[in-house]
């Protein structure tokens, strides 16, 4: 009896290591899925990290490096996670992303053998906006195209199309759960022009102005708050919530943890529903649901 307890014992705390181990292969990244086989590929932040697991099979890893709720224009890696991409597959980049702009050379000489892959090609992207001109961002152009489901659908395609190259023995995989994730894209496409049906036309209010795709693939008009963090003058509130009585406004949308308590007064002010969401969210068919919902 003795001896097997200090047999269980032993795998214990041969199982605990290996736990401890697996930890320690996350710590780097801002996050990281559970893996096996030590493969993994390395993604700017949670919303691709969603679209780059339901397209491969679980034992290839995910890692985040921005994580959710940090800004993408000022984040900086920990060495730590520089270093670490030495190891990883591939870096799966939206593109015009601040973040990946600005770290796309040093992370490439940090791991030379890393695979860089963006997956914008095909899109019609927005480079000069009302939005874009008081948002903070200092790429050529807006980057969150993946929030609109008809943008989303071709950046998958093009996913797709990488991460067998990278992966040839998993292409098979990545055709049939492309198929899958296409099916759930296009039910959120049709949330979205059902919206669009009933209230065409309609105008929203955002402080981060995240969803500019959203509004030019469906009809609608974004009115942007701002997109440094700092709330506008009290001038700029104004003006911006005479247009939002005038367009009839009756939604605007916060990014959680983002916009300061003045902001949540001013929409009182404005008469419009706050809704709550978070563009980088690693659930984006529940972030479609709360935005399409919120525009019906």
């Amino acid at each position: 009896m003795f001896s097997n307890c200090l047999a269980a014992s032993s795998r214990m705390a041969r199982a605990a290591v290996l736990i401890l181990a697996t930890i320690a292969a996350c710590v780097p990244f801002a996050s990281c899925s559970s893996g096996v086989g030590g493969r993994y590929v390395t993604v700017s932040n949670p919303a691709m990290a969603f679209f780059v697991s339901r397209l491969l099979p679980a034992d290839v890893a995910v890692n985040v490096m921005i994580p959710q709720g940090a800004d993408h224009d000022s984040y900086t890696p920990k060495p730590s996670q520089m270093a670490s991409l030495a190891g990883s597959e591939a870096y799966i980049a939206f593109g015009p992303l601040e973040f990946e702009t600005t770290w796309r050379e040093r992370i490439l000489s940090s791991a030379p053998s890393l695979h860089w892959v963006e997956v914008s090609s095909g899109i019609s992207l927005i480079t000069s906006d009302d939005c874009l001109h008081h948002d903070a961002h200092h790429s050529a152009a807006d980057p969150h195209f993946w929030l609109s489901p008809r943008q989303a659908a071709i950046m998958v395609g093009n996913l797709a199309d990488s991460l067998k190259v990278i992966f040839p023995a998993y292409s098979s995989f990545v055709d049939s759960s492309l198929v899958s994730l296409k099916s759930d894209i296009a039910s959120a496409d049709s949330a979205f022009a059902q919206a669009a049906e009933s209230n065409p036309g309609q105008t929203f209010v955002i402080y981060h102005p995240a969803l500019a795709y959203l509004a030019r693939d469906y009809g609608f008009r974004q009115l942007c708050v701002g997109g440094d963090g700092i709330a506008p003058s009290p001038r700029r509130f104004a003006a911006l919530a005479d247009s939002a009585k005038a367009a009839g406004a009756r939604v605007f949308f916060l990014q959680e943890g983002f916009a300061p308590d003045r902001v949540k007064a001013s929409a009182a002010d404005m008469g419009v529903r706050v809704v709550k969401f978070q563009p980088e969210s690693a659930n984006w068919i529940e972030t479609m649901d709360i935005v399409s919902n919120a525009l019906r």
